[in-house]
C-alpha cells in the first residue's frame, strides 16, 4: 500500500518525523517538542492512524526470549550485592 504523504500538512509531518526517531514518545513530550498542545496531536494521531499513515504501536514478544524470561533462576547464579535486611529490636 503507497501513502500519498502530499495530503499531510507541516505539523502532521512533524508528528510522524518525531515518532518516527521515537515511536514510543508519548503524546504529552511530542505536544511539548512541537509546541503544540496535547490534544491537538491525541487527535491528528487518532486521525493519522484511521488513515492509514500510522498504525498502532504493539509489541513482539520473541518465543525465545519470553521462554528464558520465564524460565525459574536458580538461587545460586544469583550474585546480591545488596546487603541482608536487619530487623529493627
Amino acid at each position: 500500500m503507497v501513502i500519498d504523504m502530499a495530503n499531510l500538512d507541516e505539523t502532521d509531518r512533524r508528528i510522524l518525523g518525531v515518532l518516527d526517531t521515537d515511536p514510543r514518545r508519548p503524546v504529552a513530550l511530542i505536544a511539548q517538542d512541537l509546541g503544540l498542545a496535547r490534544g491537538t496531536v491525541h487527535s491528528r494521531l487518532d486521525r493519522l492512524e484511521s488513515g492509514g499513515y500510522l498504525r498502532a504501536h504493539s509489541s513482539r514478544i520473541l518465543p525465545r526470549r519470553s521462554a528464558e524470561a520465564s524460565r525459574p533462576r536458580s538461587s545460586s547464579s544469583s550474585t546480591s550485592t545488596r546487603s541482608p535486611r536487619r530487623s529493627t529490636p
